[in-house]
């Protein structure tokens, strides 16, 4: 059954430096609504931390310790601002709501509208991949998802590949996807989505 064209106002377009924010926000959202648990390597890293910086601050004082503290907190700001200074942005594609905007501000050069939904592909010579397809809340169940999907898949090498949790295989596997076992993913897909015995992830992946 054919795709659904988007509705007048909205743009599908590669993303350009000026999206960086709005697509880590989208990524923020999904991190929340997943609510992902703390990983036990992460509460035992915590856990070091936490012991290491009591420790300094019986034996050699508490100037070393805040010294301490204030380098962790630069670290843990420059992860957080990290995806707002780097080129990932260049493999995104997203969709953009036009309505919010003057319609001589909407330009691709400097776009000014509401992004809704971003993907992103990453195209090898023999095959692609396919990361954080993220529809915003307030436009889901309008196809916006699918259309995403079924643009990239035609611009990607393929075949193409992704990972998702069972509850989003059904969405996937209407737009074509077939689920394929881990150990039939070459070591470099296998690896770059993250499949491993725990991470509980689903590989898929589309011929054509």
């Amino acid at each position: 059954m054919p795709l659904p064209a988007l509705p007048e106002g909205y743009l599908l377009r590669p993303a350009v430096a000026a999206d960086r924010r709005q697509i880590h926000r989208l990524l923020q959202n999904f991190e929340r609504e997943t609510n992902r648990p703390m990983h036990q390597w992460q509460f035992l890293g915590w856990s070091v931390v936490t012991a290491v910086l009591f420790w300094m601050m019986v034996t050699v004082g508490v100037a070393v310790v805040l010294l301490a503290i204030v380098a962790l907190s630069s670290s843990l700001f420059w992860i957080q601002i990290s995806p707002l200074i780097s080129n990932d942005w260049k493999q995104y594609w997203v969709i953009v709501d036009c309505f919010a905007v003057p319609r001589s501000s909407r330009s691709v050069e400097k776009p000014s509208g509401k992004l809704i939904a971003c993907g992103k592909l990453c195209r090898y010579r023999h095959y692609s991949l396919l990361f954080n397809l993220l529809v915003a809340p307030a436009y889901r169940h309008y196809g916006f998802g699918s259309i995403l999907v079924d643009a990239l898949s035609q611009k990607a090498v393929k075949p193409l590949y992704l990972a998702c949790h069972t509850n989003r295989v059904s969405f996937y596997t209407r737009l074509r996807f077939e689920p394929i076992a881990a150990k039939e993913l070459p070591a470099s897909v296998r690896n770059a989505l993250g499949i491993t015995p725990r991470s509980k992830l689903l590989a898929l992946k589309l011929d054509r």
